[in-house]
């Protein structure tokens, strides 16, 4: 039996790298605060949006529909099994940026609730100073 052979890489770039090449963002606005979340959200609706298009693009050529022949030569064909699958991607994607919003959010508030309780610090320590 030979030996097996590790697959070819397909693009030589690591994964960090090849973010990097389709990012919307310029080195600055990548270190500022949430740019990365930001960076995320907007790849993420935009799979949402393109998905969301195909599977009505689809239905639109499906062969029940009146104009299904004339939209079918335009438009991507799928499955049932496929539009399926995109819609479960879609809610999952829907999903893990609602997580991840709330997760920023979170961190937000306690960032807020930290910046307050250390101005009513300064405030009382003033207040005791002048008196």
């Amino acid at each position: 039996m030979p030996d097996a052979k590790p697959p070819k890489k397909v693009n030589s770039l690591s994964s960090d790298m090849a973010a990097d090449a389709f990012s919307l963002m310029n080195d600055e606005a990548k270190s500022a605060h949430f740019a990365q979340f930001a960076s995320t959200t907007a790849d993420i609706c935009m799979g949402i949006y393109t998905c969301l298009n195909i599977i009505e693009a689809s239905q639109r050529a499906h062969p029940d529909n009146p104009a299904g022949a004339a939209a079918a030569a335009k438009s991507p064909q799928v499955t049932s099994a496929q539009a399926l699958a995109l819609q479960k991607f879609v809610r999952s994607s829907a999903l893990l940026m609602h997580a991840s919003a709330e997760s920023h959010i979170h961190a937000i508030q306690a960032h807020t609730d930290a910046q307050k309780e250390t101005l009513m610090a300064i405030k009382r320590a003033l207040k005791r100073d002048a008196e």
